[in-house]
């Protein structure tokens, strides 16, 4: 699989073989979310509360220890629900593949700070929304951070 920006069309990975795939480079970023993802993690829970997109934290077992308001909307959960619960089993099963549970597994077990950027459909008991995700793992705190933006213009997919 090749998978190259959405935003810039440079090539971000993959093997080069196979379909493509597309997800958003780390230079571009800081244009569609209008910040770093090193000034979001620098935020205070306040701060990130108020964010125009999803904020969720991670502990190293996965465990959510932050869900912001702007996330709370957009899964229709209430954030005080998720707190200490699981996040790839209890919280949003349909995260728990390779691309996202998988990285976090293996970037937490090398055990540097880390980054990376994809396209991902969420699929809600109430239906399904594109969204563009930061994925960021931090060893200092031993937290990842996903930054999750809405990518439906029109609200939610058809199923």
């Amino acid at each position: 699989m090749q998978v190259i920006c959405g935003w810039c069309d440079h090539t971000i990975g993959g093997n080069g073989v196979g379909p493509l795939s597309h997800g958003l480079c780390l230079s571009c970023l800081p244009t569609i979310l209008e910040l770093s993802v090193e000034s979001i993690r620098d935020m205070t829970p306040s701060q990130r509360n108020v964010l125009p997109y999803g904020f969720i934290r991670l502990d190293y077992n996965d465990r959510v220890l932050e869900y912001n308001l702007a996330e709370s909307k957009l899964a229709r959960v209430d954030p005080h629900r998720v707190l200490g619960l699981h996040f790839f089993r209890d919280v949003a099963p349909c995260t728990n593949v390779k691309a996202l549970a998988g990285w976090v597994a293996s970037t937490r077990s090398r055990d540097k700070i880390d980054k990376t950027s994809l396209r991902f459909v969420f699929e809600f008991t109430f239906g399904r929304e594109l969204v563009l995700l930061l994925l960021s793992y931090d060893p200092r705190t031993r937290c990842t951070d996903i930054v999750v933006k809405s990518e439906s213009e029109e609200g939610l997919l058809p199923s």
